[in-house]
């Protein structure tokens, strides 16, 4: 009975932990573009 909790317990983490590394993976491009989008901008707009 432990190990099929244990077992349970390893899936839903490695489930979560693949969607979080998902997430990740499309927030953080978005968010580096952004920054590089609004660091263009306001080097532009003081430059």
């Amino acid at each position: 009975m432990f190990d099929s909790v244990f077992a349970q317990f390893i899936v839903d983490f490695a489930i979560s932990d693949c969607l979080l590394f998902v997430s990740l993976q499309q927030v953080v491009p978005n968010f580096v573009i952004g920054c590089s989008l609004i660091g263009c901008t306001s080097s532009s707009l003081i430059g």
